[in-house]
């Protein structure tokens, strides 16, 4: 995993931000880093496999490590292709609804495992990237040689899920304490 901040060399180093009425999408121009939406009721029918085989094939191994990691953490997550989004998405069932809490975002250069409510996770050693760039999408990302170290992204998986499992009102309400913690 690479720790620098700078993971978005060209062409993906312009950030931007689009709003329509049924997505959002955040982040650099070139990755597909935090799209967020109301998709829940379209269903996609491609395999991850095939998507993954559009991709240089060390990105295809890193991808399906990483989706053996959010599977392996949290089993009772639907994995989904996005291919619009070009990533490999996850929902948790939450009550009667499902909650986009996961991704894997296969590039040509490198993967990202992120998070979209990863502005409100935990994370003590400070390796999510995304804070100055997203407003709350965060993530990590892995390029050729770099180790995963399955417990530490097992430990970010179930904090994601533990996020997306929060009452919207705890959600308001953090929000409410880290713009108080940046001010």
């Amino acid at each position: 995993m690479s720790s620098r901040d700078d993971t978005h060399a060209a062409p993906c180093a312009t950030s931007v931000e689009s709003r329509s009425a049924s997505q959002r999408r955040i982040g650099c121009a070139g990755c597909a880093l935090d799209t967020v939406g109301d998709d829940a009721d379209v269903r996609e029918t491609i395999p991850p496999e095939p998507f993954l085989a559009a991709f240089p094939r060390p990105m295809a191994e890193i991808a399906q490590r990483l989706r053996g990691v959010v599977l392996g953490a949290t089993p009772e997550a639907l994995e989904r292709v996005r291919p619009g989004w070009r990533l490999i998405g996850y929902d948790l069932p939450i009550g009667r609804r499902l909650v986009y809490f996961a991704y894997v975002a296969p590039e040509e250069a490198h993967v990202h495992l992120g998070f979209g409510h990863g502005w409100l996770m935990r994370d003590p050693d400070g390796n999510l990237q995304g804070r100055g760039i997203t407003k709350r999408a965060r993530w990590l990302t892995f390029r050729p040689g770099d180790p995963l170290d399955v417990p530490r992204l097992t430990a970010l998986v179930h904090e994601a899920a533990r996020v997306a499992g929060l009452p919207p009102i705890e959600r308001v309400a953090a929000e409410f304490d880290a713009a108080s913690e940046d001010a």
